[in-house]
């Protein structure tokens, strides 16, 4: 099973210095999905989480000749996937101290570090049934010690406008796949990058 493909692609041509341009006044790449199975992005099964460990360990290994920044970033990740586990998956500290650990092993970061976030992990699985609040006062306060990397802002949000032969051709595209648009064309189309690399757009 793979996850992140997307992401991957983007990883692997920063890496590789290539460089890029937007172009804000084109209109997305569409495409229609529908499925009664679940996604990756948001499979909560042991398949499909052993499938994020293994995307985290395998950027580990692409960024090993990165640059100090880059591979910041990346270790930061194991934050952020232990974080994940932590809010959206139940019973889930055995795989954040192992990933933790792996944290460990890849990237090497200080003990004063490795010890507060394993020590941030325990609580917080305790805490976050019966005191909440005092979970999030804990994680505030360790906002203020950890690398920024550990927690990313998230993308920004982009929007287009339209013309109405961009809007044409985006009806015919979709009416292809046998869906339908709106009979009125939108104002906008707002594209959002969420930090599991899915791309969703909204109306307004």
């Amino acid at each position: 099973m793979s996850y992140g493909d997307d992401s991957d692609l983007s990883i692997r041509a920063l890496l590789a210095g290539l460089l890029f341009q937007k172009f804000p006044l084109v209109a997305p790449d569409t495409f229609v999905r529908r499925s009664d199975h679940n996604r990756i992005t948001n499979d909560q099964t042991d398949r499909a989480l052993d499938a994020r460990r293994t995307r985290l360990y395998a950027g580990s290994d692409a960024v090993k000749d990165a640059t100090p920044v880059q591979k910041r970033l990346w270790a930061g990740q194991y934050f952020v996937e232990c974080e994940y586990l932590l809010f959206r998956v139940s019973d889930s500290l055995p795989r954040q101290m192992e990933i933790w650990r792996q944290h460990w092993i890849r990237h090497r970061p200080g003990i004063v570090t490795q010890v507060l976030v394993a020590v941030y992990l325990q609580l917080s699985n305790r805490l976050k049934e019966t005191a909440y609040l005092v979970l999030r006062i804990l994680r505030r306060l360790l906002m203020l010690v950890l690398d920024p990397a550990y927690f990313p802002s998230g993308a920004g949000i982009e929007s287009t406008e339209m013309s109405e032969a961009q809007w044409a051709r985006l009806a015919a595209s979709i009416a292809e796949a046998g869906e339908s648009l709106p009979q009125e064309q939108p104002q906008q189309i707002i594209i959002q990058d969420l930090q599991d690399g899915d791309v969703r757009g909204n109306e307004l």
